[in-house]
């Protein structure tokens, strides 16, 4: 402001900013510098400091795990031949040796179970609330009560049969029964055992017996653990292709927003508004772009819990404001027009 020799002239709000040093002040440059060199090592060494304290907390919350979150790990990928609680158990006896393993779960398609248990509440919340005024007023009302108790009985029986066909009973060779999943549980008696299975590959297909640790069960999402492998395939393909479109719409609905936002007749606050409007369209997606990316997050990818939905975030916000903040400047209006000068010259982006 008071050395830069006066560049901005009526500018007044580039006083403070380097837009107000004039050609020929070559000290002020180095000072300039040095203060971003100043700016960037403070953050640098807030981001370690904060880095080193979470470091601790995070070694105690793993030292204070119950055992059976400490040991359990969640396997994916499951060959159809050992999709039984007693073949992966011995399964991974085999790997890491006998006795290691406390307990193994595979995750089951209940829903015909589910169904049928739903069906049977309803008629029984329906029979509840048959009243002795309703038999003496509705003739027919006895028949179709004496009905609904058979179908009661014949809907207990189904849970019945479609809980024990639930439950692991394949000690043999036989192939499980569908209702088993490519999923499974599985606690070892120590948490060094589990930390070891964590790392070790047991197929040449790396999407095949996939170790990972389980999320918190309270923010677990079962309906994400059931579905179906096939179908998600095409589901990711779906997600992906709404996040390269989205990517691509950013910029054009920025500007979009900020010139409809800018015909707009504000009246007697029309300089107000005509200071606001230009940046509009900006405020608008920054805000809504987590939200929207969220949204696609939880529609069209398998989170297994809500919670990855913030780290799946976290990944792709990055890279947009990479993209949209960073390289601003070097994309300017036209994305699609910078992402073809990308492909044909990648060097060019410097």
């Amino acid at each position: 402001m008071f050395y830069g020799g006066n560049a901005a002239g009526l500018d007044y709000m580039s006083y403070l900013s380097f837009g107000n040093v004039e050609v020929g002040h070559p000290w002020l440059y180095y000072v300039h510098a040095c203060f971003v060199w100043f700016v960037c090592l403070t953050v640098q060494f807030n981001i370690y400091g904060a880095q080193r304290k979470f470091l601790q907390q995070r070694y105690a919350w793993l030292k204070g795990l119950p055992d059976l979150r400490a040991n359990t790990l969640l396997i994916e990928g499951i060959p159809e031949k050992h999709r039984s609680d007693a073949k992966i158990k011995t399964f991974f006896e085999t790997m890491m040796g006998p006795g290691t393993v406390q307990s193994a779960a595979v995750l089951k398609d209940t829903t015909d179970l589910c169904k049928k248990v739903a069906e049977k509440d309803a008629l029984e919340l329906a029979l509840k609330e048959v009243t002795d005024d309703d038999r003496s007023k509705v003739p027919q009302l006895e028949a179709d009560i004496a009905q609904a108790k058979k179908d009661i009985d014949q809907l207990r029986l189904d849970v019945r049969t479609a809980a024990a066909k639930i439950g692991d009973n394949t000690e043999g060779e036989k192939v499980p029964d569908p209702v088993n999943l490519s999923k499974a549980f599985v606690t070892f008696k120590q948490a060094r055992q589990a930390q070891i299975c964590l790392n070790l590959q047991f197929n040449s297909d790396s999407s095949v017996w996939v170790a990972s640790v389980p999320p918190e069960p309270r923010d677990m999402l079962w309906n994400d653990l059931t579905a179906d492998p096939t179908v998600q395939a095409a589901r990711d393909v779906i997600g992906y292709a709404l996040i390269v479109g989205l990517y691509f719409a950013y910029m054009p609905l920025v500007i979009g927003i900020s010139q409809v936002a800018g015909a707009v007749d504000a009246g007697p606050l029309a300089s107000l508004w005509e200071g606001l409007a230009p940046t509009l369209g900006l405020q608008i997606m920054v805000a809504f772009l987590p939200t929207i990316l969220l949204l696609i997050f939880r529609s069209f990818f398998i989170l297994k819990a809500d919670a990855w939905s913030q780290t799946r975030l976290q990944k792709w916000y990055f890279w947009f404001q990479i993209v949209f903040v960073v390289l601003a400047t070097a994309v300017g209006q036209n994305v699609r027009g910078f992402m073809q000068t990308l492909a044909e010259k990648p060097f060019a982006i410097f």
